[in-house]
């Protein structure tokens, strides 16, 4: 019964190492967890001398495997270490190990013959004094540069009626819509408890931030080549370090043809404002600073591409 009871508890042991088993002086009072896949056995004298006889084989011929291993380890041959003169060359003139910057190295996997990995068919950004400010070219973006960087050297942001606390979701993207490329303002407009709701794709006009802003007056409006469903309103919005806050000059565009390219042009004059007394004013052009696409006001879908924004003059 002793070796019985032995057997037992080094099973509940086993079984269940971080638990407390509790005990009495009568075996059969034995209190265990309670465990669905797990069960306790009861051994006689004969079956536990069997049991242990076995145990024993079996620890013998594992011993016998390590013994084994161990001599085949101790006995393999070192392999003699190469004089490589050449990865020594090569080493001494810098073409291998150091400390080295590999951002725009060309991987193995792109030998000759194979096309390099879409980023690195990507144009680099160009240097900040190699862009054209977009009134010495008249182009805003013509959607040539790395997304999202205009071709006249700023950055599209997306920005949504979130920032007020709206429930408007959106995004801004770079895609190729019907052959030509495109940024695309995807999302939904939401109308909160105040009736108004948004999403914006923006960009500031001048590349010198201690100016902040492009003189525009020996141009007429802003042209536009868009493609959305017939039926979307959206608008421009023209902004000027004059600008009341929260407040821009505007001017909505109502597509009338059915997601395909069509190209918009807006006047200066057709952009309409509030000054700073609350009164309706005109855009002052020759100090513009941002533009905005939004879509606006009402709930509805947004698929709105954008294929270039640029300056127009008429002769």
């Amino acid at each position: 019964m002793g070796q019985c009871f032995s057997r037992m508890l080094t099973s509940a042991c086993f079984l269940f190492p971080a638990t407390v088993v509790a005990f009495t002086s009568e075996v059969n009072t034995l209190s265990y967890p309670s465990v669905s896949s797990a069960s306790l056995r009861v051994y006689t004298p004969e079956q536990e001398a069997d049991f242990q006889e076995k145990e024993s084989a079996s620890d013998e011929v594992l011993k016998s495997l390590v013994d084994k291993l161990d001599k085949s380890a101790d006995s393999k041959p070192t392999a003699p270490k190469k004089d490589n003169k050449a990865m020594a060359f090569l080493r001494k003139v810098g073409k291998v190990g150091g400390n080295k910057d590999f951002t725009n190295a060309v991987g193995s996997d792109e030998g000759a013959g194979m096309a390099a990995p879409p980023s690195a068919q990507s144009p680099l950004r160009k240097a900040l004094d190699a862009y054209q400010e977009c009134t010495v070219s008249g182009v805003i973006d013509d959607v040539t540069q790395i997304f999202p960087l205009t071709s006249s050297g700023t950055e599209w942001r997306g920005v949504s009626d979130r920032v007020r606390g709206g429930f408007s979701n959106g995004f801004i993207k770079r895609e190729v819509v019907e052959d030509k490329p495109a940024n695309t303002l995807v999302g939904n407009v939401v109308l909160g408890d105040n009736g108004s709701g948004f999403l914006q794709m923006v960009t500031d006009l001048s590349l010198d931030p201690s100016k902040g802003f492009v003189d525009a007056s020996e141009y007429d409006g802003i042209e536009l080549d868009v493609l959305s469903k017939a039926g979307l309103n959206f608008n421009v919005h023209l902004r000027t370090p004059g600008s009341v806050q929260q407040a821009s000059y505007r001017y909505t565009v109502n597509l009338e043809v059915n997601f395909a390219w069509q190209t918009v042009r807006i006047p200066f004059s057709s952009f309409q404002g509030t000054d700073e007394d609350g009164n309706n004013a005109s855009v002052d052009y020759s100090k513009l600073k941002r533009i905005g696409i939004v879509a606006l006001d009402e709930d509805m879908d947004v698929n709105l591409a954008i294929g270039g924004v640029r300056f127009y003059s008429v002769f």
